[in-house]
Protein backbone atom coordinates (compact mmCIF):
# COMPACT_ATOMS: atom_id res chain seq x y z
CA UNK A 1 0.00 0.00 0.00
CA UNK A 2 1.17 3.52 -0.76
CA UNK A 3 1.32 5.79 2.27
CA UNK A 4 1.10 9.56 2.25
CA UNK A 5 1.69 11.37 5.55
CA UNK A 6 -0.30 14.40 4.33
CA UNK A 7 -3.57 12.46 4.73
CA UNK A 8 -3.08 11.85 8.45
CA UNK A 9 -5.74 12.82 10.98
CA UNK A 10 -3.30 15.38 12.37
CA UNK A 11 -3.25 17.19 9.00
CA UNK A 12 -6.81 16.79 7.71
CA UNK A 13 -8.83 16.27 10.90
CA UNK A 14 -10.58 13.25 12.38
CA UNK A 15 -12.09 10.64 10.08
CA UNK A 16 -13.40 7.09 10.10
CA UNK A 17 -12.34 4.28 7.77
CA UNK A 18 -14.84 1.99 6.01
CA UNK A 19 -13.38 -1.15 4.43
CA UNK A 20 -15.12 -1.91 1.13
CA UNK A 21 -13.08 -5.06 0.52
CA UNK A 22 -12.26 -5.97 -3.08
CA UNK A 23 -14.02 -3.34 -5.22
CA UNK A 24 -15.07 -4.47 -8.70
CA UNK A 25 -14.83 -1.92 -11.49
CA UNK A 26 -17.16 -1.73 -14.50
CA UNK A 27 -14.37 -2.72 -16.88
CA UNK A 28 -13.72 -5.92 -14.94
CA UNK A 29 -10.75 -4.70 -12.92
CA UNK A 30 -10.57 -4.92 -9.15
CA UNK A 31 -9.18 -2.54 -6.54
CA UNK A 32 -8.10 -4.93 -3.77
CA UNK A 33 -8.92 -4.11 -0.14
CA UNK A 34 -10.37 -0.65 -0.92
CA UNK A 35 -10.77 1.62 2.10
CA UNK A 36 -12.84 4.80 2.19
CA UNK A 37 -12.08 7.61 4.65
CA UNK A 38 -15.07 9.72 5.67
CA UNK A 39 -16.30 12.21 8.22
CA UNK A 40 -19.77 13.39 9.16
CA UNK A 41 -20.94 16.86 10.21
CA UNK A 42 -23.93 17.82 12.30
CA UNK A 43 -26.50 15.67 14.07
CA UNK A 44 -29.87 14.36 12.95
CA UNK A 45 -32.95 15.60 14.80
CA UNK A 46 -35.73 13.31 16.10
CA UNK A 47 -37.27 13.11 12.59
CA UNK A 48 -33.82 12.17 11.24
CA UNK A 49 -33.61 15.31 9.17
CA UNK A 50 -30.60 17.60 9.37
Amino acid sequence: MITNDFYSQENVGPYEIYNLGDFKLEDGGIIPNLKLAYTTHGKLNAEKIM
